[in-house]
């Protein structure tokens, strides 16, 4: 008796096209929406990986200017003894020296900022763009559903 109210019921689907265009709509809006849920979710943790390795060049771009920093500390330091004892002209070539060596490491730490700022703005705007090419169509799909049965919703 089950089969025979399976197979009414089936017949009954065939022949409504409009129950079959719906249910057909249905499911194709439910295979995009997760096939977006999916594609979303990869994007994500593919942008938290991201973010880790450049969280880490970071890291090291710090470390490294702070060893660096250290290191021009300490030969400044040699330098000044240095030219406690020589005369006054040997002096003023050592302040002159020093002077060019913080001008070439601003410089340096400038352009390795500029660069590290660079590239973490432009994993944020592909972020941003991939986020937007994701929802966009869901967005416009949502839209015309809402504006094709809006009128056959009932009112309040």
């Amino acid at each position: 008796m089950s089969e025979e109210n399976q197979n009414n019921l089936e017949k009954k689907k065939s022949s409504n096209p409009f129950a079959k265009g719906w249910n057909d709509f249905v499911s194709g809006i439910k295979d995009g929406f997760q096939s977006f849920q999916k594609g979303l979710e990869d994007q994500t943790k593919k942008n938290l990986e991201q973010w880790e390795q450049n969280k880490e060049k970071v890291d090291q771009f710090f470390h490294g200017m702070k060893n660096n920093w250290e290191n021009q500390v300490s030969r400044w330091q040699k330098d000044f003894e240095q030219a406690q004892i020589k005369n006054e002209d040997s002096w003023n070539k050592t302040v002159n020296q020093m002077r060019e060596d913080v001008e070439k490491w601003q410089e340096k730490t400038r352009k390795d900022w500029k660069d590290g700022v660079r590239e973490i703005n432009k994993w944020g705007a592909r972020a941003y763009l991939r986020f937007l090419l994701y929802t966009i169509p869901v967005i416009i799909i949502l839209i015309v559903i809402f504006s094709i049965i809006g009128p056959y919703l009932p009112t309040p």
